[in-house]
């Protein structure tokens, strides 16, 4: 059952990256699958390359925190380059996010070393919010993003009241249509499931279609409830990073919510992905089980941890951003790739494998 599962995932990926999902990333996958410890060198590196953002997400991690007004210093364009030359030869997928990575003055520059010195394939995550006539002609011009993940979770005002800007939504769209049809062709709109957004969702997707992007991606929201933070906080060693929920949803909504995604599926078929692609009974555990409750939870083996790894905001490596205290080493004094393959890295895949920390329960991933 769990192998039928993590083959979804990989079709869900294939769909939304067709571009940059080859067959050896395929072969490596599967070989993570039936046995394989973890890969030699990671196939994607999630870079976190600011911790600042403009907006203030009310299911974001990072909302209600000490970090959007940290004094840290982003790291510097020099260690990322080092990064980047390491990754010449092994090829990762590199996605680069945050915070809001077009709130760093030198990320053209980033993004043109990544493309056109080392020739690597390129993802960005944004809100969309910051992207001038300079900067849309700059991407498109010298083809710098493979592709533009932009996240928006709902239409007008109500994006607008979940990201905590007004006029939020206007502007990012307005951006969006300044994109040639090359450029919007790399688009996807990514949303999270909400109790505030999914009873529009029909209405959502179709806007996009209608606006010319043909790949509109729903996650599943990742959160705790208070009683299972608490339970987290004093038995586990690495704290979560994730948004905090009062409980879990209720029956009625999670039986609506399931017939409203199954529905919208079956309707845009692949011009919607939904991630990951849960079972029925999965679904309902999700929204409406407490993490030691279910059967599932205890079933569960992180494979994401064996092929990909994040590198935040200050150069360091961390497994997982849900994991942000469990830190491996920082760039600006180690290989990643060494640090990748060292032994703490390695006890650390043990650790997060065996012991199913409550946060692994509803991953994105």
């Amino acid at each position: 059952m769990r192998y039928s599962y993590y083959i979804r995932v990989l079709l869900n990926y294939i769909i939304l990256y067709p571009e940059l999902i080859n067959l050896k990333f395929i072969y490596q996958l599967f070989l993570l699958l039936f046995g394989r410890r973890y890969t030699s060198a990671p196939l994607t590196i999630n870079f976190l390359i600011t911790h600042r953002c403009n907006l203030r997400c009310k299911m974001c991690s990072f909302f209600g925190g000490k970090i959007y007004e940290s004094e840290e210093e982003d790291v510097e364009f020099g260690d990322v380059k080092k990064v980047l030359i390491s990754s010449k030869e092994i090829k990762p997928i590199i996605s680069f996010g945050g915070g809001e990575p077009f709130l760093r003055k030198d990320f053209i520059d980033i993004l043109k070393f990544a493309k056109h010195e080392c020739n690597l394939k390129v993802v960005v995550i944004t809100n969309g919010t910051l992207l001038t006539d300079k900067i849309i002609k700059t991407i498109d011009k010298f083809n710098l993003i493979d592709y533009f993940i932009i996240s928006i979770y709902g239409l007008f005002n109500l994006h607008d009241e979940i990201v905590g800007l007004k006029g939020a939504f206007d502007r990012v769209i307005s951006n969006i249509r300044k994109f040639s049809k090359k450029l919007k062709s790399r688009v996807i709109i990514s949303s999270v499931l909400m109790r505030e957004n999914i009873f529009f969702f029909d209405d959502f997707i179709r806007f996009f279609l209608d606006e010319g992007i043909k790949k509109i991606k729903i996650e599943h929201l990742n959160f705790l409830t208070e009683e299972e933070n608490n339970f987290y906080q004093k038995e586990n060693v690495f704290l979560p990073f994730t948004f905090i929920r009062k409980d879990l949803f209720e029956k009625e909504f999670i039986e609506k919510a399931w017939y409203i995604l199954v529905n919208l599926k079956r309707k845009y078929r692949s011009n919607l992905i939904i991630k990951p692609p849960l079972s029925r009974k999965r679904f309902y555990e999700w929204y409406g089980k407490k993490v030691g409750d279910s059967n599932e939870f205890h079933r569960f083996r992180c494979v994401f941890i064996k092929h990909s790894l994040f590198i935040n905001s200050q150069g360091e490596v961390i497994p997982c951003q849900f994991l942000r205290n469990c830190k491996i080493g920082n760039i600006k004094d180690n290989d990643f790739i060494k640090l990748w393959n060292s032994a703490m890295y390695k006890n650390i895949r043990k650790v997060i494998s065996k012991s199913n920390f409550p946060v692994c329960f509803r991953c994105c991933k």
